[in-house]
């Protein structure tokens, strides 16, 4: 038997064809990896990706800009010092929170974030939300700080929980790097 003959049905490839499939292959691996690189990067800037210490991260820190971890308000020194609720003059089931907050320390503070809980008549929470600066204060108020001894005035727009919903808290916790 002769093995050497190839069947009529048998055709020969054209190196061409060959290789089209793989140089597709291999554009999609490489915006594959260019899609994972930059999903890395922002998972590092937003500090979702923390990388150790060393050379390492100082050559990725320097093509790319790393998080950092922020500062701290001291709660203590920040104090409120006028809160009030009301029904939202145009939207229905949605409420206005004012407040007013100040620094009392003799430095410039971070801003905290704010927290408002509301409860029903059990003092059971019924509903609870945590404010960063950035959603109440504007970049360039951020940026400079909390001056001291200067009321900031805060509003805050949310949804009404409900009637159950019948007193309300205000309250301060740190940013944890967040603005």
């Amino acid at each position: 038997m002769d093995f050497t003959l190839k069947p009529a049905f048998v055709t020969d490839r054209d190196n061409k064809k060959a290789r089209k499939p793989s140089l597709l292959w291999a554009l999609l691996t490489l915006s594959l990896m260019a899609a994972f690189l930059w999903q890395a990067s922002i998972a590092i800037k937003r500090g979702s990706i923390q990388l150790p210490e060393g050379g390492l991260k100082q050559e990725i820190c320097a093509q790319i800009e790393c998080y950092v971890s922020v500062a701290h308000a001291n709660l203590n020194k920040i104090a409120l010092v006028s809160r009030s609720i009301r029904q939202h003059p145009g939207r229905d089931n949605a409420l206005i929170i004012t407040a007013g907050i100040i620094n009392s320390d003799e430095n410039i503070q971070y801003f905290p974030a704010l927290q408002v809980k509301m409860s029903n008549l059990n003092g059971e929470i019924v509903a609870m939300r945590r404010f960063l600066p950035s959603e109440f204060i504007d970049e360039d108020t951020i940026n400079v700080g909390m001056l001291p001894n200067t009321l900031i005035p805060i509003t805050l727009e949310l949804q009404s929980p409900g009637r159950n919903a019948v007193t309300f808290e205000v309250g301060f916790s740190s940013t944890y790097g967040a603005k």
